[in-house]
């Protein structure tokens, strides 16, 4: 199913809900952390070398690298955010930062247009 808005009461029936939950539960076995870009590399949808030149500041922004459509993206950010609030994991903002050329660190960009919510959305990883 493919929702315009997901929500608490819809979201586990969106067709991508078995596969990120999966993910998760098998991320919380090994680290007790869910990261949003681990999602992404266990879906196929994210590859570590493209991460690396991103976190290297050799890519403007990762969506970028992402192999699937922006909409698809936020949807996945959308259920992980959403699970991982019904499993009550502890949200914690992380700084994403690549030193510049001229040694000071610069914030990297998930997004094209660096909206907040969207940053705010892959930059957000759930402790367990």
């Amino acid at each position: 199913m493919k929702t315009r808005r997901l929500k608490r009461h819809n979201y586990r029936k969106d067709t991508l809900y078995p596969h990120i939950t999966q993910v998760i539960d098998s991320l919380l076995e090994d680290a007790q952390v869910v990261i949003p870009l681990d999602v992404f590399h266990q879906l196929g949808m994210l590859t570590s070398k493209n991460t690396t030149k991103w976190r290297q500041g050799k890519t403007p922004y990762l969506e970028q690298v992402i192999r699937c459509n922006l909409s698809k993206a936020k949807r996945i950010l959308t259920i992980i955010r959403l699970h991982a609030m019904e499993l009550e994991l502890r949200p914690v903002l992380h700084k994403y930062r690549c030193k510049s050329k001229g040694g000071n660190p610069i914030t990297l960009q998930f997004s094209k247009y660096g909206q907040a919510h969207v940053e705010r959305l892959y930059s957000t990883h759930y402790l367990g």
